[in-house]
């Protein structure tokens, strides 16, 4: 495998040319006025602003194609001996499209020529590939809360967000708030992100690195269905974006977009503003160096944030409660040490733990009927964005770019009023990403491309050094953990559930890069257009995190009756530590590819490709991995390398055990198959079909969970400690720990296991679609398109340890000593891949391109999602299995999307010019554009809140009872006090896990409206008299301040269960902008 790996490395970089991914190209046939095909006419198309020329000519067939064309403006040139020249202007080329013109010559001298304005049709009658294009107008002209061009994803009719709040608060980049999407029912985090030809991804999260501001975005297109073999490492969808360029003519902008609370709207919840103040400003420039030779672009954007955001929720406890008068409560509460009731639930003030209350003193006060607390947080971030691009034309068979985007976010830690529930640890976020592109034409019908990319992000996290952890406030732990790096501050993590959580650590540093070579080239040779080429991806990820350094306390088994009581009273559910986690992974990933787009006929062409990508797991420099099986456990079967592990833990230097604990898979072909109909022969119906199998990698959080446990680092999982102030009592502390851990170092039983299953199988995505395109008229184009899914061997956990119920002697207490290995692991969740999902979708669009001053892109889309595992956000993307029968947990995915329509415009005003000046300065230069938004909200289950199929895992759901819809006419404060029948839920009858299905509600639907309006004042003076203006914008995020509801309390144990106590989306809230460009 090395020397095939060495071998395409070598095959990549034995040609001196670079190269990019994100083009586009121009193809068609050549006739006479009869209708006949004329062979070798020379085709010439030339880039509007750079004056790049590349010139091919038309086969035996009339057929031409021109590939890997930078995505902009262009002339398209036709020539042949007997016939006048064709000229054709102003084509639009979008990134990944395949245009067609076809030309129709007529007969003459070479000495005339006819001129076509018309731009061509926006059908695709050449691929299988759906995908909607976000174009340079849109990126710039729509409404975006943060500048965030990634918010645009949502646009295409067949994505939808993958969470709830993926884009609140106008995200500016993914680490400070995940842009998780789901791209024709793919999981969230199986979208692919490229930018100018390179991969821009987050190799930790798997989602995308940061990417430029709108003013320095050419344009992006997202891939969402049936795409080609020349993308792959991931199932779902691939957004392709393309950087802006320089030109013969200077073109720049400058900018300034403000955002202040005093125009804001209150959030629904709140009780005042969120003291928001957001200033973003830069500039842009592009230009000649030497005219079509050599051009240059910068860009600068600079974000301030600062704000006090209010709408924060927790509940917390009353007066009353802080003074032992739990009589609120209906239930009758009892002496978890005596099981004996408190009278008229009054709780003496001798039995309150003095820890917990000294938690409380620096808790807010909850509201007397409903214990609910909002509190202020405080955020304040300043980001810098930088990037510089530079193009370079040798002549027409060769030409090079490079790139650097570079970003830094840096957000102080807060800690406001002394509430614990506002601390945020520092943070500062480094992004870069180094393309280097060219294109090589050696012959007409030969491009190659190689793409050189460099891809680092950087995060660093460090806890608050002026608030306490459990060590200031009196916990009996240790202070730190030997060699560990504390200057961070405290550690603490505290849970009491249905009421409020508080955590944060004293250190998390993750440095990732990745380096990505592609080599491609296209070969055209009478009908066929064949593309091949191949790729090598490096990972690297470096995680240094002390985590649970002080401990974490969970309040949740309701051992009084009421787990706030629990924790007023000292007695957790749960307590957990773990010493520091260090590691660093690294894998090499190659690829290879062909595909063959033939021109059956001049009506048909039919789309065949595969790709070879092996799966492979990460390796750790340390070797730092587990496997588990039950079959070892149960023979008795230990490690030789570390004899005290539980039988069934293994690592490498057992026998049999393999380095990345699980086997790499080299024989992986993924088919590619389309066909392009296009109905009537003049590129404006078409017909395509597509289907594509595909695989995803796993991700580097998957590792994190192996390394957490022993032998790579000491834990402790010590289930109902003793007391708050003293969890280790009866219980041995295996802290201060020393790494390098020694092969006969011993562990504290039980501790919480996390191993992979050796015989994990790699993801298979099968994709497929039919799809129905029509050319209208005035530029609009409509397309009707099904859309399916199914995927196998999704990666899951699946819990290894789960206490056996015993009728009539079963007990939280006692569930320990119920589980098959419980003098070894409390829990042991292995990391395997059994998971399923499928899709199926209708998508119905209507699109227009920018002529006679309006751009328009709408869709509906009418979809059902349904999978055994949750979405993407937890340590393999997915959470444990409720029980170990996947299908007890078919149902709705978590991300499902019935129902959507997304609409957007961007329209410019018409100038009454007949009325002269007025006209052309009043009336005219305004502007319009808007997003609207109509989604149904995502599914939830609801649970029971206590574990009583006594298995220790604590995600039992409710049983059904009854009818749970409640009717949709009642009044709105009666749909946020009970948004759903929760009477017809019961507690889980003892042993079982819940009659209620999984994700059988939905939330409240999503509907914005986002609007801006400018006005743009020409400055008719200096050197760029003909194109200089200024433009005022003023912009309105959710314009009718319509309040979008979150998920309503699910959990029946929770005091308000059933109640709507959030908002996913923003309120009402302006900006203002002015720019100025030329």
């Amino acid at each position: 495998m090395r020397k095939l790996i060495v071998l395409l490395a070598c095959l990549c970089l034995s040609f001196p040319i670079f190269g990019q991914r994100n083009t586009a190209a121009i193809s068609g046939t050549t006739t006479d006025p009869t209708g006949a095909v004329v062979p070798a006419a020379q085709v010439t198309a030339v880039q509007a602003s750079t004056g790049t020329t590349t010139r091919t000519r038309s086969n035996d067939s009339g057929f031409y194609q021109i590939p890997n064309l930078t995505a902009g403006m262009y002339s398209l040139r036709v020539e042949h001996a007997g016939f006048q020249v064709y000229v054709q202007e102003g084509i639009v080329l979008q990134v990944d499209q395949s245009a067609t013109v076809n030309v129709a010559l007529k007969v003459g001298s070479q000495a005339e020529s006819v001129t076509i304005t018309e731009e061509p049709p926006l059908v695709d009658v050449r691929t299988q590939t759906l995908t909607t294009v976000i174009t340079p107008q849109m990126a710039r002209e729509l409404p975006l809360n943060g500048r965030n061009v990634l918010q645009l994803m949502t646009l295409a009719p067949d994505v939808s967000p993958g969470g709830s709040r993926c884009f609140g608060q106008g995200a500016s980049r993914p680490e400070s708030k995940v842009t998780f999407v789901s791209a024709s029912g793919a999981r969230s985090n199986e979208t692919a992100f490229y930018l100018d030809g390179g991969i821009n991804e987050d190799p930790y999260t798997e989602i995308a690195n940061i990417f430029p501001n709108p003013d320095a975005i050419q344009e992006f297109s997202v891939q969402s269905n049936s795409y080609s073999a020349r993308f792959g490492g991931r199932g779902g969808g691939v957004v392709n974006a393309a950087t802006r360029s320089g030109g013969n003519q200077f073109h720049g902008s400058a900018f300034e977009f403000v955002r202040n609370h005093n125009f804001n709207a209150k959030n629904y919840f709140a009780t005042s503003d969120d003291g928001l103040k957001r200033n973003q400003y830069g500039f842009s420039l592009g230009g000649p160096v030497q005219k079509n030779k050599t051009f240059f672009f910068a860009s600068w954007q600079g974000t301030k944030l600062r704000s006090v955001p209010t709408q924060n929720v927790a509940v917390t406890p009353t007066a009353a409660q802080l003074a032992g008068d739990f009589s609120a409560i209906g239930t009758q509460l009892v002496d978890p040490d005596t099981n004996a009731p408190f009278a008229g639930n009054q709780i003496p003030s001798s039995r309150l733990d003095p820890i917990a209350l000294k938690v409380l003193s620096t808790v807010p006060v909850g509201a007397a009927d409903s214990g609910l607390s909002f509190y202020q947080t405080h955020s304040q971030t300043n980001d810098n964005q930088w990037v510089f691009r530079a193009d370079h034309n040798f002549g027409e068979k060769f030409r090079v770019s490079a790139r650097y985007l570079y970003d830094r976010l840096d957000r102080p830690g807060s800690f406001i009023n002394n509430n614990i529930l506002s601390v945020s640890d520092d943070a500062y976020w480094k992004s870069q990403n180094i393309t280097l592109n060219g294109t090589y034409l050696p012959r007409p019908n030969l491009v190659g491309n190689l793409t050189l990319t460099y891809n680092r992000v950087v995060n660093i996290q460090l806890g608050p050094k002026k608030v306490p952890g459990w060590v200031g406030l009196g916990v009996n732990v240790a202070d730190e953990v030997a060699g560990a790096d504390v200057s961070g501050g405290s550690g603490f993590y505290l849970a009491v559930d249905g009421y409020f959580s508080a955590e944060w650590d004293p250190l998390y540093r993750v440095p990732r890069s990745e380096y990505d070579i592609s080599n491609n080239w296209t070969y055209i040779r009478g009908p066929h257009t064949i593309e091949f080429g191949g790729e090598i991806i490096r990972e690297q990820n470096i995680l240094a995190q002390i985590f649970l350094s002080q401990g974490y306390f969970d309040f949740s088994s309701q051992l009084s009756g009421d787990n706030l009581l629990d924790f007023m009273l000292g007695k957790p559910t749960d307590f957990q530590q773990f010493s520091p986690i260090y590691e660093s992974l690294y894998r090499t990933l190659p690829a290879l590819y062909v595909n063959d787009s033939w021109k059956a006929n001049r009506r048909l062409t039919v789309n065949l490709g595969v790709r070879w990508e092996p799966w492979k797991m990460f390796y750790e420099q340390a070797n730092q991995i587990s496997i588990f099986t039950i079959g070892d456990a149960a023979k008795g079967v230990r490690s030789a390398v570390y004899p005290n592990l539980p039988p069934g833990e293994l690592v490498p230097g057992d026998p049999g055990v393999l380095k990345t604990a699980v086997k790499s898979f080299y024989h992986i072909f993924d088919p590619r198959i389309g066909l392009a109909w296009d109905v009537f022969g003049n590129g404006r119906t078409s017909v395509r079909a597509g289907f594509g199998i595909y695989h995803d990698f796993i991700n580097v959080n998957s590792n994190n969970d192996t390394i957490s446990a022993p032998p790579w680092a000491l834990s402790v999982d010590i289930p109902f400690p003793v007391s708050l102030k003293d969890p280790y009592q009866e219980h041995d502390v295996p802290f201060p720990a020393f790494r390098p851990f020694a092969h006969s170092q011993t562990f504290a039983f039980p501790f919480f296991g996390n191993e992979f299953d050796p015989s994990l199988a790699y993801p298979v995505i099968q994709q497929w679609n039919l799809a129905f395109e029509r050319q209208l008229p005035k530029g609009f184009m409509v397309r009707a398109a099904y859309e399916g899914m199914q995927s196998y061997h999704l990666f899951g956990g699946v819990e290894q340890n789960a206490a056996v119920y015993i009728p009539g002697q079963s007990t939280f207490e006692n569930v320990q000593d119920r589980r098959p290995m419980g003098q070894y692991f409390t829990s042991n969740s292995i990391n395997t891949a059994t998971g399923t999902a499928s899709f199926n979708g209708l998508t119905l669009s209507l699109e227009k391109r920018a002529t006679q001053g309006l751009t328009f892109l709408a869709g509906f889309r009418w979809a059902k999602m349904l999978d055994d595992l949750n979405g993407a956000g937890t340590s393999l993307g997915q959470s444990d299995y409720t029980t170990s029968d996947p299908k007890f947990d078919r149902g709705l995915s978590s991300v499902d999307v019935n129902k959507q329509f997304i609409g957007s415009y961007v329209w410019q005003l018409p100038t009454a010019r007949s009325l002269g000046f007025f006209g052309r300065h009043v009336i005219g230069g305004w502007q319009s554009s808007g997003i609207l938004t109509l989604r149904a909200g995502f599914p939830f289950s609801v649970l029971s809140g206590l574990d009583y199929s006594y298995s220790g895992n604590g995600i039992d759901r409710a049983d059904l009872i009854g009818d749970p819809h409640l009717s949709g006419d009642r009044p709105k404060a009666a749909k946020l006090r009970k948004w759903f029948n929760t009477a017809a839920f019961a507690f889980n009858a003892p042993g079982t896990f819940g009659t209620s299905g999984r994700d059988i509600l939905r939330n409240p639907g999503v509907a914005t409206f986002d609007f801006s309006l400018s006005k743009a004042f020409p400055l008719k003076f200096g050197h760029f008299a003909e194109t200089q203006r200024i433009d005022f914008r003023a912009e309105a995020f959710n314009l009718f301040n319509h309040p979008n509801y979150g998920r309503p309390d699910r959990t029946l144990t929770h005091r308000n269960f059933g109640r709507i106590l959030s908002t996913v989306t923003d309120p009402r809230m302006l900006q203002f902008a002015l720019r100025y460009s030329f």
